[in-house]
């Protein structure tokens, strides 16, 4: 481990010839395989833990995808762990990964300024500065909360939270709770909601999810979805509409509960980077009455939530899963191109001539769950940064160790 630096030392430049960016399942895994190409890397983190966006999301969640496909590369998730692991078994496998592979971290170091110097990236950090030749950002989609602008939302004055801010339903019994959003967020509060004593729960969004059981005659769901991250264009319309069908065999015709046809499953994963809802007990809830589906939100008048329809609702509280933005361009300006959400436009530093040595990893999105494309990619891209090193032919040394 990295040891800390005394006040004197706060004003030097640390240089390792790797930086990772995020202490998150995306950068441990980055900063492991460097370390086993013999790359001097250090992980920086702004909190002060590992693993501190799995450790705040809310009681009883569970990862999508089994626990075997969502392995980080050189140490399996114990068997001894859920088929699909919550919350604290992930952290906690996070934890042990970290320990296994020595991964040298440096906490409460978050990144003010990133910038270029000569041939290395210069970060700028609460814990001082650090400068390195190869610099892997793994800060993840869900950096900064989104709420959307609603119109009449500043005139508001009941209780609204992101859906980051939920923990559990205890807070709500017996309250009128209205959860916005579509994903698996949404689907899976709203459900633990109605389950746990909410007096009653609206789901408010305005384009369908693509609801899918954990499985489909047997088979789970999530390993059905691998074809459609390869698939052609000229098949995700056949592909989708199978899905359809399995869907309706499985739950029947759901637009009597308010669940209109949704769009094609690999269609929305691939325009608009939705995910399935993996159903946890959603459907029954709805079809028990204790979940109702309203249109979108079309705009606050006082203490009313007006819908796209024109109907008013007032509940006590209303939490809002309407996801994330990455934040890169925060980082980074103009250096790198993003998309609506701040996610960048491309994450292999081939392709990014004006900046040499920057990696982005993690921020992928797969219908098979996104987990399990760092089986490879970390090892891909130390292996690429390993080549890179040797051609260069000299290696700077580590001003610390």
């Amino acid at each position: 481990m990295m040891g800390v630096m005394s006040l004197g030392e706060a004003a030097a430049v640390e240089f390792h010839e790797a930086v990772v960016i995020g202490a998150g399942h995306a950068g441990l895994g980055a900063a492991a395989m460097l370390l086993k190409e013999k790359v001097d890397t250090i992980v920086l983190e702004r909190s002060d833990c590992i693993g501190s966006s799995w450790r705040s999301r809310y009681n009883g969640l569970h990862l999508n995808i089994v626990r075997w496909d969502c392995s980080l590369p050189g140490k399996r998730i114990p068997r001894s762990f859920a088929i699909y692991p919550s919350r604290e078994e992930y952290v906690q496998y996070l934890e042990s990964y970290a320990r296994h592979f020595r991964i040298p971290l440096r906490f409460e170091a978050e990144a003010d300024t990133i910038r270029r110097d000569g041939a290395e990236w210069l970060i700028s950090t609460k814990a001082g500065q650090f400068c390195c030749r190869w610099l892997i950002v793994a800060t993840g989609e869900d950096r900064i909360p989104v709420i959307p602008d609603w119109p009449g939302l500043d005139g508001f004055k009941g209780e609204l939270i992101h859906s980051s801010a939920y923990k559990t339903p205890t807070p709500y019994i017996g309250r009128s709770v209205l959860v916005v959003g579509s994903g698996d967020s949404a689907g899976d509060i709203a459900t633990k909601l109605a389950d746990g004593g909410a007096a009653k729960v609206w789901n408010s969004f305005r384009t369908p999810p693509n609801i899918v059981p954990p499985r489909i005659f047997g088979i789970r769901s999530h390993v059905l979805g691998f074809p459609g991250d390869f698939l052609p264009e000229r098949f995700v319309g056949p592909f989708d509409a199978v899905v359809r069908l399995l869907r309706w065999l499985v739950y029947g015709d759901l637009s009597k509960y308010g669940v209109a046809r949704a769009p094609g499953l690999i269609q929305r994963v691939r325009m608009d980077r939705r995910s399935p809802v993996m159903d946890r007990g959603y459907i029954a809830a709805l079809k028990a009455g204790k979940i109702e589906v309203v249109p979108g939100v079309a705009a606050f008048d006082g203490e009313d939530v007006v819908l796209k329809s024109g109907r008013h609702l007032r509940p006590d509280v209303i939490i809002a899963a309407t996801g994330y933005n990455a934040g890169v361009d925060q980082l980074f300006g103009d250096t790198v191109s993003v998309d609506v959400r701040g996610i960048p436009s491309v994450q292999g530093e081939p392709h990014r001539p004006a900046a040499p040595g920057l990696y982005f990893i993690g921020f992928g999105f797969h219908i098979s769950g996104n987990l399990s494309e760092l089986k490879l990619h970390p090892r891909k891209m130390a292996r690429a940064i390993a080549r890179d090193r040797r051609l260069a032919g000299t290696v700077r040394q580590a001003s610390s160790q």
